[in-house]
């Protein structure tokens, strides 16, 4: 009887350790869940922080590249002025007119800012944010195919205008 006892009591203390470990392990089994969603979401941010750099350094390098093999657009000389070709496009473009529109989503920025500075807003603002209409990016391929120049070109010069505009 006692040996029953004693089998009994060791089947109740094994069930209980058996149940405890199941315990354990569902307890562990919820947390994955939760950790893989945050490592998902931590390898997404990553991903797309990677892929903006990527874009960015993507952008910087074509108009680096532009630039190596461009037709000069501007008089050797401080601040940037347009040459003969500058000059050109910028009446094919009608660049004035095209940084005219421009000048407002640019105007309280430029203020307190040094001629320098401006000229940099202006460049970085045209280079990279500038989206322009159907009929001015007709008109910017059109002058960058009949002046042999690029698109970073056209838009060189319509920075220029439009720190011209600014002053």
């Amino acid at each position: 009887m006692l040996e029953i006892a004693a089998l009994v009591v060791g089947l109740i203390s094994s069930l209980c350790i058996v149940v405890l470990a199941i315990f354990s392990i569902s307890n562990s089994l919820w947390k994955i869940p939760s950790w893989a969603k945050r490592v998902e979401k931590d390898i997404e941010y990553l991903t797309k922080s990677i892929d903006e750099f990527k874009n960015e350094t993507n952008k910087k390098l074509d108009r680096i590249i532009d630039q190596l093999t461009a037709k000069p657009i501007f008089e050797s000389k401080s601040p940037f002025t347009l040459n003969e070709l500058g000059e050109k496009i910028s009446k094919e473009l009608d660049a004035e007119q095209i940084s005219g529109t421009i000048i407002g989503e640019l105007v309280d920025g430029m203020k307190g800012k040094t001629p320098y500075e401006i000229q940099e807003l202006s460049m970085n603002f045209v280079q990279t944010q500038y989206v322009p209409n159907e009929y001015d990016l007709k008109k910017m391929q059109d002058c960058a195919y009949n002046n042999c120049t690029g698109m970073n070109q056209d838009k060189d010069v319509i920075a220029i205008k439009l720190r011209d505009a600014h002053f």
